[in-house]
């Protein structure tokens, strides 16, 4: 799929936990200049509200944004985003039908592109020009290059599934979005934002949505595996369940119910559970592990240790 828009105003990033204000004062950064960018996440954290964001606030917002869900991309379509017409000739013509002078191109979960098309596109990014595939002649690209990955890029490159080159060609500026649980002082501003877009959603007989603080309590103590996404699908439940305006903790029966079954366990049990886990997924390595558990090198040698697990 392939999408092309103009954004009139930014998207709106809610958060004021250190680690999204950090965040944003990279995006800002990344923002002013042209280099290929790669947002990494897990799914649901906004990656694609980032890439918009970083468009809109950059000197060239007025060109098109140009989305392309990789996973879903028809080969023909891509193959045009390659393909120039005009052999011999000293112009070139692009068969897409749109105007990417200047734009933004979104390539959303790029390691879902087949390999030989990574490696087009790898070759592409250096020189800023797609080459005709009937051409020697190269057709020069101005376009800005943003990329998305929900998986870890290292794990992604061992397993075969993404393209080493097409990594260090796209990783010359790196923003990594954290998991809503691990800002969850940003979840009460952002129910209150998503009650909002959900209220001006509605139309003026709508009712204004607030939460009520055991309602609150149960967000905060959910970890949202589905990250912001799970939690704007919860509150557009809630406010078709709940009479309003007041939402209740048992207006949120997914999240009470996943939390009263949830089986507490000690903190040790769950971390040794989660090296483990790591360093099974990426087979010993462990540097990838303590980027996956989201701690450095030598803090998981030191558990390893405390733990009596193989070093």
């Amino acid at each position: 799929m392939l999408e092309t828009s103009s954004i009139n105003s930014p998207p709106v990033l809610v958060g004021k936990s250190e680690s999204m204000q950090r965040m944003l004062r990279l995006m800002q950064k990344a923002s002013a200049n042209r280099y290929p960018i790669l947002i990494l996440g897990e799914y649901g954290t906004g990656k694609g509200a980032v890439a918009r964001w970083i468009h809109a606030n950059g000197p060239w917002r007025n060109a098109p944004f140009i989305s392309l869900e990789c996973a879903a991309l028809e080969p023909d379509v891509v193959s045009d985003l390659f393909y120039t017409t005009g052999k011999n000739t000293s112009h070139t013509k692009r068969r897409i039908p749109a105007t990417f002078e200047g734009a933004t191109l979104f390539w959303d979960e790029v390691a879902e592109l087949s390999l030989q098309l990574q490696s087009r596109l790898a070759r592409a990014i250096p020189d800023e020009e797609f080459r005709a595939t009937d051409s020697t002649r190269p057709a020069f690209f101005d376009a800005r290059f943003v990329a998305s990955m929900s998986h870890d890029p290292f794990v992604a490159i061992r397993e075969g599934k993404f393209s080493e080159d097409l990594f260090f060609r796209l990783n010359v500026v790196s923003i990594t979005l954290p998991p809503l649980r691990a800002r969850k002082a940003d979840i009460p501003l952002l129910a209150e934002h998503i009650l909002h877009e959900i209220f001006l959603a509605s139309g003026k007989a709508s009712v204004r949505w607030r939460l009520s603080p055991d309602a609150i309590n149960y967000l905060l103590l959910y970890e949202w595996p589905g990250n912001i996404r799970e939690l704007r699908n919860c509150l557009r439940g809630a406010t078709t369940l709940s009479s309003g305006p007041v939402i209740k903790m048992e207006d949120l029966p997914l999240v009470a119910g996943s939390l009263a079954l949830e089986e507490v366990k000690p903190l040790k049990a769950i971390e040794q559970k989660a090296i483990a886990n790591a360093l099974a997924k990426v087979r010993g390595d462990k540097k990838a592990a303590a980027m996956m558990l989201g701690i450095g090198r030598t803090t998981l040698y030191m558990k390893l240790q405390k733990y009596g697990l193989k070093t």
